[in-house]
């Protein structure tokens, strides 16, 4: 199975998904790394390996899953602190968000 996340690297990111409403027929981090083996080899969500789906039909909860933080703007938001971070931002004002960002002092954006 194709595995894009470490856990290391999945608890970063895990807070920014919303509450389910109802238990989960696929894990998170599973359905994650379905989404980025999509994005990454460029298959149809259909044809997508039966390491990431147990039934015929789940192809579609990981898809609407997708789509729907997709339209929400979660993906952004997940990329924002590490985005900051490069730009040479502190990581403590990376973590507190766009609306607080100060350069560090001495750094020069090249």
């Amino acid at each position: 199975m194709y595995q894009m996340l470490t856990d290391e690297q999945f608890k970063l990111i895990q807070p920014y998904f919303p509450k389910p409403r109802k238990p989960e027929k696929i894990p998170l981090k599973r359905c994650m790394d379905a989404i980025c083996y999509v994005l990454k080899t460029g298959c149809a969500w259909r044809q997508m390996p039966y390491d990431y789906r147990e039934k015929e039909n789940d192809w579609h909860t990981i898809y609407t899953r997708y789509k729907r933080w997709s339209e929400s703007g979660l993906f952004g938001q997940m990329h924002e602190p590490p985005r900051a971070y490069a730009r040479g931002f502190s990581l403590v004002q990376a973590a507190l968000g766009p609306h607080l960002l100060r350069p560090v002092v001495g750094y020069t954006f090249e």
